[in-house]
């Protein structure tokens, strides 16, 4: 048999391995490991390289078709009310609320003037005092015809013994008794004539005085039917119409006269009287000047209400409505703002209608001034600014301008419902700043859809 023997391995080195003689590599060791490192980081780096091309692949740059065209995005809005106040500012003049006229109290001249304009009067303050010495003679002369007259309308009421009734009375019994005996003489005498005592001519002169005396007796009657007419109603209506004729002129001049101090019955601030439709100047108030009943002396301006007086054009004019609250300030009082209310819009422009100059219409409002020392500080004439408002809603729905959608059906949103989106018609309202205000086809709530 044959014996199988290994021969000792011989020794081999390699380039991690150690001599335990000499513990520093070679030169050819240093080689060996520089490649070996090498090849490593290049295997590193294309493996690197391989995922990053592998994962932009999968969820790199977007496709070409992707950049050339976005894709749309839908943004909505939740309607929510808000408040909303619209303004209109004009300028104007204030004015007193109430003009009162003084007026002369009756025809005559003035005596005595102690006001001057500009003045402020209060309650029973005198502004001028008349003259009395012609009115005092109107006086006495109305007297004289209501004493008159009330003597008439006295007699009148108990006519029936009135000394003119009682006169016509005895003048008919006088005459009747007188006829009664003339009959009874007729009559004894035609008995004398039948038997031709006496002559015929002498009975037919008695019949002649009989005659006589019965026209006397008709007189006597239609006389005494003539007094009693004096007495009856339509009469007496008359006599007391005059009467109280008599007594309205005497009562009125005995109220001029007791006018005589001529006193303001309001106060404020006296300024000149109004001018009339002619345009007449008005009259002088100094002493000496001579005034008819009625004329305007004064005007006293009534500063418990202040008006103040703007215009605004065609354009605004029916923005303006009666009550509607207005903000008065000035700079004459920097410190308050007055609020007050409108109280008049003119129907008819201002001024001539040729003048060139666009339409514009008066426009009032009125305020009242608690404080005093506010009130006093506020002159006639001065300028203000009124700021009206001419529309606030406190729950006000209003949308962005671009959110509203213009078709042939009326003016649409787009409404989100139950996911789905759907085109709402809607009323519009006011026009603001912030938006346009929906009167209806929206709620508090609802969503808007804006494309974008």
């Amino acid at each position: 048999m044959t014996k199988l023997t290994s021969d000792p391995m011989p020794e081999t080195r390699t380039p991690f391995s150690n001599h335990d003689q000499d513990s520093h590599p070679s030169r050819a060791e240093r080689s060996w490991r520089a490649i070996l490192w090498s090849a490593i980081a290049a295997a590193s780096v294309a493996l690197a390289l391989g995922a990053g091309a592998f994962l932009w692949q999968v969820n790199g740059a977007p496709p070409a078709s992707v950049l050339e065209k976005a894709v749309p995005t839908e943004q909505t809005i939740i309607v929510q009310p808000q408040s909303i106040v619209q303004h209109l500012d004009i300028t104007g003049t204030i004015g007193a609320g109430k003009a009162i006229a003084i007026v002369a109290p009756f025809d005559g001249v003035i005596r005595e003037k102690r006001v001057q304009l500009g003045d402020h009067v209060d309650v029973g303050d005198v502004l001028v005092v008349m003259d009395t010495s012609e009115i005092a003679s109107r006086y006495r002369d109305a007297q004289s015809s209501y004493i008159k007259a009330a003597i008439a309308a006295d007699a009148l009421a108990n006519w029936e013994s009135s000394p003119d009734v009682l006169r016509a009375r005895r003048s008919l019994e006088a005459a009747e008794v007188s006829l009664s005996m003339l009959d009874r003489q007729v009559n004894e005498l035609k008995s004398l004539l039948d038997q031709g005592i006496v002559s015929r001519s002498e009975y037919e002169g008695l019949v002649q005085q009989r005659d006589a005396q019965r026209n006397t007796v008709a007189g006597a009657k239609d006389d005494l039917t003539a007094t009693l007419m004096r007495g009856n109603d339509d009469n007496r209506q008359l006599v007391m119409l005059e009467l109280e004729n008599a007594q309205s002129r005497l009562s009125d001049l005995k109220q001029q006269m007791a006018g005589a101090k001529v006193a303001t019955a309001v106060a404020g601030i006296l300024t000149r009287p109004p001018v009339n439709e002619s345009g007449d100047t008005p009259l002088a108030t100094e002493p000496g000047a001579s005034v008819t009943r009625g004329a305007a002396l004064f005007s006293v301006a009534d500063t418990s209400t202040f008006l103040v007086t703007g215009s605004v054009d065609e354009i605004d004019v029916n923005r303006v409505k009666l009550g509607q609250r207005v903000s008065v300030t000035s700079d004459a009082f920097p410190d308050h703002a007055i609020e007050g209310q409108v109280v008049n819009v003119s129907a008819e422009a201002a001024g001539p209608g040729n003048s060139g100059r666009p339409p514009s219409f008066d426009i009032r409002a009125s305020f009242v001034v608690e404080d005093k020392a506010l009130r006093q500080a506020i002159r006639i004439g001065m300028s203000a600014r009124m700021t009206i408002e001419t529309y606030s809603n406190e729950a006000a729905l209003i949308v962005p301008p671009s959110l509203i959608i213009r078709s042939e059906a009326g003016p649409q949103v787009k409404l989100q419902q139950h996911g789905q989106s759907v085109l709402q018609p809607v009323l519009l309202g006011t026009t603001f700043p912030e938006g346009v205000e929906i009167v209806s086809g929206l709620s508090a709530g609802d969503i808007l859809i804006a494309s974008q």
